[in-house]
């Protein structure tokens, strides 16, 4: 390891579970708003909402780093005037911006009134004044999406959820909290796919399995936020009238680690393309996994010398005592979008 900085590594900031439990069942978005003393960063394909706030209080911005870069300069010079940035789910930038800004956190996830989903930043100073307000905003709930009413409904009589190997991936620990969530687990079953398998791939799984299902049965699949592919994926989904944010669930990600084999030059490092800009301040070669799980398997096979993985994954290794944990980057708040190939229509059916 004496080729390794640990130096130019950081970690993300702690976020409250509780915080995260109320994002699975409360919307926040207008309470926000009410407490909000800066400025509104709102990307261009948004511009019209811009009309609801103050003029002196809206930025139309084209470069989310420029936003986020403005909006921290806000922060820090001024202690009471703090500002929030908007940005789409299927900007391919987004995965960037949030591994690369630890400072700046992922507030929560809003729809606006159209169907892309898009996430909500503000800085760390102002998430605290944010948990200062709870007990206020949890006085108002909100409907529940149309997704969650069909699937606890009578009518439906199986649900399956596609998702992403191995079994203690986040994605897969995902499929199992939503569907308990939802108190469906008796009529539940989560598909999780081999280590070659893809969203690009299970999406069409869900699709045929769908088309070739009872019609009480309805499929869903389980992506997260700022998964790599999200605009190809969402372009290809909703072309054919699918349901493509039917709904989120909050979860803090597995404890994320850079874990290296013992008695190994450093050189090559397995990741999975979602958090590699983590690795930003280093030069080594990476290798693409297909999962943070799938990454450690890599180093155990000697693909690779090192890797970002979870830490429920190196609990469960059984060949754990070859390898270090050097550096843990944290558990941050992530939001997973849960999509189906059913319609809206097709899931007012159900209802």
């Amino acid at each position: 390891m004496n080729n390794l900085d640990l130096s130019r590594l950081w970690t993300f900031p702690e976020i409250s579970q509780n915080y995260i439990d109320l994002l699975n069942r409360w919307s926040f978005w207008d309470r926000i708003i009410q407490i909000l003393w800066g400025t509104i960063f709102i990307p261009e394909y948004l511009s019209g909402i811009s009309k609801e706030y103050p003029k002196n209080r809206v930025s139309i911005q084209t470069n989310m780093q420029v936003a986020i870069e403005e909006a921290m300069e806000i922060d820090k010079s001024n202690n009471w005037k703090n500002s929030i940035v908007l940005w789409s789910a299927i900007d391919p930038n987004l995965k960037d911006r949030f591994f690369w800004n630890p400072e700046f956190i992922t507030l929560a996830w809003t729809k606006y009134n159209i169907d892309i989903l898009n996430t909500i930043w503000t800085t760390q100073s102002w998430y605290h004044k944010i948990m200062q307000n709870l007990p206020a905003i949890e006085e108002e709930r909100i409907p529940e999406a149309l997704i969650r009413n069909a699937l606890k409904s009578e009518r439906c009589k199986r649900v399956v959820v596609h998702a992403l190997w191995p079994e203690w991936t986040n994605i897969s620990q995902v499929a199992r909290n939503y569907i308990k969530m939802l108190w469906i687990e008796n009529k539940s079953e989560v598909i999780v796919y081999e280590s070659w398998i893809e969203p690009q791939h299970y999406s069409n799984y869900a699709r045929d399995l769908q088309d070739n299902s009872e019609y009480w049965t309805i499929h869903l699949h389980v992506e997260c936020a700022v998964f790599y592919g999200m605009r190809d994926l969402y372009e290809k989904r909703s072309i054919l009238w699918e349901t493509v944010f039917a709904d989120e669930h909050h979860m803090k990600l597995d404890n994320m680690q850079l874990v290296v084999a013992k008695n190994r030059d450093i050189k090559t490092i397995s990741a999975h393309p979602s958090p590699t800009p983590l690795l930003k301040n280093t030069w080594f070669e990476t290798i693409k996994a297909s999962s943070n799980s799938s990454a450690l398997i890599d180093v155990i096979e000697w693909r690779a010398d090192w890797c970002i993985t979870t830490q429920s994954s190196f609990d469960l290794c059984k060949e754990k005592g070859r390898l270090i944990q050097v550096h843990s980057f944290g558990s941050p708040n992530m939001t997973f979008t849960i999509w189906t190939p059913l319609n809206i229509e097709e899931i007012k059916t159900f209802i």
